[in-house]
């Protein structure tokens, strides 16, 4: 009896498993179904994260609680999202909900109402933030002061002999270079007394440093040769020679020979790979660390190479681009007046479609110096006398903050780590001073 009663519980499980699984996966898909087939409706959930976290979200008015989150069984069509926190601006926008889809909204940034620049140094005629974004080179006064996020000096100002053109910083963050139209000099961050003369690359035409072996710096000479330099043996080698520019990756050398076409790949030792056809002479080349190219030909328009090799144009005049931290979306400044953006390979973008120019933001007046701001969702760049940060994001109309709008000029600005801060120059009726800019409400 026992044996027929387990037979009959296994196949009363089977005909329930077989009967509710459908369900489950209809579930999972975002299919509801009502009491009659007139209520059977398809849902799309909202996904949502900001910075700062905690955000308070509501959905067409009614509490959908805080950040991070996501918001199930949302009927098709346009909604009405509101982030909210005390002390922040708050953000909105109206969506469209799609059935059994995700709905995206990742990387939203809430702005300070308040806003409070902080003078750090006076007398300032340029600077650069360090690549790990906790120091800041600055030329103030004649000298090299070089800082912390909050204004301590590492040591005591430097005197230089001729004001730089470029404050480069080495990958590490341990040393700097000060590129003048004449001179080179090497700074180590560490206990620095002087800045050393670096003559192998006086008026060198392009400098990087190695993005992989610490204290290697790529140089085209005047004669066109490109030289490896290690500045702790203060040695030089040529590594490719009649060197028009050159980008690098975190694996290899981007080269265009003068009076070619092609693009060389090399190792980071000069070792050469295999050629790149290009249809058009190269004007400039900048790269991702994984590997992709950006190209200009001599007419400015831009292409992109991909790692396996696949051209593809991208604008037919780009005045600047840049890739994003993650390499995965292209900025394109098209004219003086207007941002794109192309989505090379960030599938998680739903709202920028692949390989498709995208308008992102397009003005009456002169947009100048743009960058990408923290995590790539997000254009920071300056308009006359403001400096704007606007989303990429395009559905409904991208949300823009004003940093500051007043006493700018040139203000040069930089990112501080994960966007919590911004560092610029502002005129302060008595000179030129370094400030920054918190973003984050303590």
């Amino acid at each position: 009896m026992e044996k027929i009663f387990r037979r009959l519980l296994l196949f009363t499980s089977a005909v329930v498993f077989m009967a509710l699984a459908p369900l489950v996966v209809f579930y999972a898909m975002g299919y509801r179904i009502g009491i009659d087939a007139k209520s059977d409706l398809s849902v799309g959930v909202l996904l949502v994260e900001t910075t700062p976290r905690r955000s308070q979200v509501t959905v067409d008015d009614r509490d959908a609680g805080t950040t991070p989150t996501s918001v199930p069984n949302l009927p098709p069509g346009e909604v009405t999202v509101k982030l909210t926190k005390e002390g922040y601006e708050s953000w909105e926008k109206r969506l469209m909900i799609e059935p059994t889809e995700v709905t995206d909204l990742r990387g939203v940034r809430l702005f300070p109402v308040q806003r409070s620049p902080r003078a750090l140094l006076a007398d300032v005629s340029t600077f650069s933030l360090s690549p790990n974004r906790q120091l800041i080179a600055a030329i103030a006064g004649g000298k090299l002061h070089v800082i912390d996020e909050e204004g301590t000096s590492l040591f005591s100002a430097l005197a230089i002999t001729e004001h730089p053109r470029q404050l480069l910083w080495s990958p590490d963050s341990n040393s700097l270079l000060l590129i003048g139209e004449r001179t080179t000099a090497l700074v180590a961050i560490s206990g620095s007394t002087k800045a050393q003369p670096l003559p192998v690359l006086y008026r060198a035409l392009e400098i990087a440093w190695d993005p992989r072996i610490p204290g290697r710096i790529l140089a085209i000479t005047p004669q066109g040769d490109l030289t490896a330099y290690q500045t702790g043996a203060n040695i030089s080698t040529t590594i490719a020679t009649n060197i028009q520019t050159f980008a690098t990756s975190s694996r290899n050398v981007f080269v265009n020979p003068q009076a070619e076409a092609n693009i060389h790949v090399l190792t980071l030792q000069g070792q050469h790979l295999r050629t790149i056809p290009f249809t058009a002479a190269v004007r400039r080349l900048v790269a991702t660390p994984s590997g992709v190219i950006g190209v200009w030909d001599e007419q400015g328009r831009l292409s992109t190479i991909t790692d396996q090799e696949i051209i593809t144009p991208v604008a037919e005049s780009a005045e600047r681009a840049g890739f994003s931290p993650d390499g995965q979306l292209l900025y394109v400044q098209t004219d003086n007046t207007s941002l794109h953006v192309l989505n090379m390979s960030d599938q998680r973008l739903r709202h920028l479609p692949l390989e498709k120019l995208v308008l992102a933001t397009r003005l009456t007046s002169s947009i100048r110096d743009p960058q990408w701001f923290a995590g790539g969702h997000h254009l920071m760049y300056q308009i006359e006398d403001e400096i704007v940060i606007s989303e990429i994001d395009t559905r409904d109309h991208p949300i823009s903050y004003t940093v500051d709008s007043t006493n700018l000029g040139k203000s040069e600005a930089a990112v501080g780590r994960d966007g919590e801060r911004i560092f610029y120059l502002k005129d302060s009726g008595a000179g030129v001073d370094l400030v920054v800019m918190p973003l984050i409400v303590e």
